[in-house]
């Protein structure tokens, strides 16, 4: 009797640690609706509240994780689940992981638009940050990338920047800077005269830098100048540290994501670029 009674409380606070977890999956969820979806999700919780005194399923902890009143809702739960037995509860658990897993299902394929998130902004760079536009993820008026530009060619695209006048301004430069010179010195001297220019045309501008992308060993062996890339890369952060300049770390991709060249991108690797970009800029 002491052994059945043990496992019914470790089943019931298995319940409650997963009705905590849908509630703060769902407290995260829910601030992206508006107040007025709120609102009807929280009066449709009352009512079914009150007509379900004796009755609980997983549908209203569900509905109980999208209230306000989660701990009070939460703890009358507790009550009437000590009358139902193990398989009950049990199946209840199962039936509250399934509803999560939907959700986050649901999430993770919602469809991005990326053109209104970057729709005051515009992405400086070579052909890597041209691709954007050429799989037609971003339009031209967010992106001014151009095919071999280095940090010194890029003068010449800024008054098509200004023009656009964008809130943000993100370079992403050093693919072909690292062909052009043989220290990251050199490199970060030419970026600062951009970033310079940049800024007393636009003062009223954000600018960020992101890191150079890696590229695949077949690549180094073409061109032996690729292998400084961790070494420029070290020097972007600490020139973005001393200007006060957001630094955004793309990180690395898997080797699926890279043309046959090992430099290049694929399309489906520009969501994963962007992706980075709208996580550490806050868009």
């Amino acid at each position: 009797m002491k052994r059945k009674l043990n496992k019914k409380r470790v089943a019931i606070a298995t319940f409650l640690l997963l009705v905590a977890i849908l509630a703060l999956f769902t407290v995260i969820r829910g601030e992206m609706k508006n107040s007025g979806n709120e609102k009807i999700s929280n009066s449709k919780e009352i009512s079914k509240d009150k007509n379900n005194n004796d009755n609980t399923n997983s549908e209203e902890v569900f509905e109980m994780a999208n209230s306000d009143k989660t701990v009070e809702s939460g703890i009358k739960a507790v009550k009437r689940l000590e009358s139902k037995n193990i398989t009950e509860i049990q199946e209840e658990i199962n039936d509250i992981k399934r509803k999560k897993e939907e959700n986050e299902s649901k999430d993770k394929n919602k469809k991005v638009d990326y053109s209104t998130l970057f729709e005051n902004s515009v992405i400086m760079g070579d052909s890597r940050a041209e691709g954007l536009t050429e799989y037609e993820i971003l339009s031209g008026s967010s992106v001014v990338a151009y095919k071999g530009r280095t940090t010194v060619e890029a003068k010449d695209d800024v008054s098509t920047v200004v023009d656009l006048s964008p809130s943000n301004v993100i370079m992403t430069y050093g693919m072909n800077d690292l062909e052009l010179y043989s220290n990251p010195k050199d490199f970060i001297k030419s970026y600062e005269k951009l970033i310079k220019e940049v800024q007393s045309k636009l003062p009223s501008s954000k600018i960020y830098l992101t890191s150079i992308f890696p590229v695949q060993q077949k690549a180094i062996n073409k061109q032996p100048m690729l292998k400084n890339l961790d070494s420029f890369n070290i020097a972007l952060e600490n020139m973005c540290s001393e200007l006060g300049i957001r630094y955004i770390n793309v990180g690395t991709l898997d080797s699926k994501y890279y043309e046959p060249d090992g430099i290049h991108f694929l399309p489906s690797a520009y969501k994963l670029w962007l992706n980075s970009m709208v996580s550490q800029m806050n868009l």
